[in-house]
């Protein structure tokens, strides 16, 4: 009977290692398929990216090429007005500084004369809008500074001029 006994526990113990060898089995292929679907998720994504940073590269290629031409004809045009400006400045028979020296020469030395009230129709200021049933309103007035310019009769710089007041319209 000691033997029988004996003879069954060892069998359940058989039974009952099999058992967990095949369950350790199973879990261990599971895992294993969740990792080969885990890896091919994760292979699908950087494929996604990878073609995502591509598309950038080649438009930032892109972009690159375009601005680099337009600096380049950028300067290129730079260059021309340059040398366009240092052959005007270094021609000999040019006759600005002659007629220059002429009008020096030729015109009185007398101040500027004094500015006059600049309409704001002269002054390409557009008349102001009446609002219906708004309280007719005044303009305050306003100064447009002239152009200066760097030489006078006198031979020297002109002194800035005085600003033109707007007289507004209908006013």
């Amino acid at each position: 009977s000691h033997e029988a006994s004996q003879k069954s526990l060892q069998d359940l113990m058989s039974q009952e290692r099999s058992r967990i060898q095949d369950l350790m089995a199973q879990e261990k292929a599971t895992l294993q398929e969740l990792l080969s679907q885990e890896k091919a998720e994760r292979n699908r994504h950087h494929a996604a990216v990878s073609a995502r940073v591509d598309s950038l590269q080649r438009t930032l290629d892109i972009f690159d090429t375009i601005v680099r031409k337009e600096i380049n004809e950028r300067s290129e045009e730079g260059r021309r007005v340059r040398a366009a400006l240092d052959e005007i400045s270094q021609v000999p028979g040019s006759e600005e500084p002659e007629r220059r020296a002429s009008l020096q020469t030729t015109a009185p030395c007398r101040p500027p004369a004094e500015p006059s009230p600049a309409t704001a129709s002269e002054q390409e200021v557009p008349p102001p809008l009446s609002l219906p049933s708004a309280p007719e309103r005044r303009v305050g007035t306003a100064y447009v500074q002239k152009s200066v310019s760097m030489s006078s009769s006198c031979g020297g710089p002109s002194p800035p001029a005085a600003p033109r007041p707007i007289i507004p319209v209908g006013g």
